[in-house]
């Protein structure tokens, strides 16, 4: 696989929803306060931001047609692919919460209050007052995310702050490993000060 290709295992989204069914059966959790409906909604909300993911992270690294013309084209892609980003982890801690207060209702945010559900965030296990039901029950799972703490931070931040210039063009980061024929169509030669912002992205980080 190419290092600018990102391409998900999918198979373990059908052993979690599986898993979740068995669940929910009334020998087992039951579905009374309805936390079923929000764990598949976030797991299926997971599924389709990664596959945005899979594509933007292809479409930013892409000898293409969208960098031939205006760099407000490429701050698009960046913007929509950081918002996948940033959406996948609140997928992921939305079903997580929700099979979390099937278990125990006191230790994981009330899915049935929305103003509840607008504070369920990847900070609900890195923040500072965090969620007291993830390390009990879902302890390997936080100490990846607290992990990866620095990565999951520069993500959600660049989706609430206009930093994504900064992220791209302050490190000057261009892939040059160019075709010769995108470059021929531009008139260009070399990467220069004027054509660097029409170049796919090397790295995003």
């Amino acid at each position: 696989m190419s290092r600018f290709e990102l391409h998900f295992d999918w198979s373990p989204f059908a052993k979690l929803d599986q898993f979740a069914l068995q669940a929910r059966q009334d020998y087992n959790l039951g579905n009374d306060n309805k936390w079923f409906n929000c764990f598949r909604g976030g797991l299926f909300g997971l599924k389709a931001r990664l596959k945005g993911v899979e594509m933007l992270y292809a479409d930013i690294h892409e000898w293409g047609k969208a960098f031939a013309n205006k760099p407000i084209e490429i701050e698009a892609i960046l913007g929509s692919l950081f918002f996948n980003m940033d959406s996948v982890l609140e997928c992921f801690v939305f079903a997580l919460n929700s099979l979390g207060y099937s278990l125990d209702p006191n230790g994981f945010l009330d899915i049935g209050n929305k103003a509840k559900l607008k504070q369920i965030s990847p900070y609900n296990l890195i923040g500072d007052k965090p969620i007291p039901g993830y390390a009990e029950y879902f302890p390997q799972t936080k100490a990846f995310i607290i992990e990866h703490k620095k990565l999951i931070k520069l993500i959600t931040a660049s989706t609430t702050f206009p930093s994504i210039d900064v992220l791209l063009f302050k490190e000057e980061n261009p892939r040059l490993t160019r075709r010769l024929s995108f470059l021929r169509r531009l008139a260009l030669r070399k990467p220069t000060k004027t054509g660097f912002c029409l170049l796919p992205i090397l790295k995003l980080f």
